[in-house]
């Protein structure tokens, strides 16, 4: 693979606190697998980190890359377009659906700050 998984995404509310850091440390091309950790409002009082771990999968038909995870409250689909460009793994597409359907479904875009070695 030419451009690596591995990093940090993030998204800023801007003029709050409030933030998103996807964060992956660790995938498996064969298995689609990865882990890694999601971490919520952490420069807040309120902050959560959850430990994580997911699918993705290439679509080529799209020209896009997908991940799946969930945390204990909510499910998690992002798409990482622009498969094999030299964007790719440069932004995510993100919603978030809460399980208990409490609210409807949230889009955001998540932008990678950083890179992190691993498999």
């Amino acid at each position: 693979m030419s451009h690596p998984i591995n990093g940090d995404y993030s998204h800023v509310y801007y003029g709050k606190e409030e933030t998103i850091l996807f964060r992956i440390t660790s995938h498996d091309e064969a298995s689609g697998k990865f882990s890694g950790e999601l971490l919520e409002n952490q420069f807040t009082p309120s902050s959560t980190n959850h430990n994580i771990n997911g699918w993705f999968s290439f679509n080529r038909s799209t020209s896009s890359t997908s991940f799946i995870f969930e945390t204990p409250t909510d499910k998690w689909d992002l798409q990482s377009p622009y498969l094999e460009s030299p964007n790719q793994f440069g932004i995510m597409n993100a919603i978030r659906t809460p399980k208990d359907k409490s609210q409807p479904p949230q889009n955001w875009v998540l932008l990678k700050t950083n890179s992190h070695t691993g498999t």
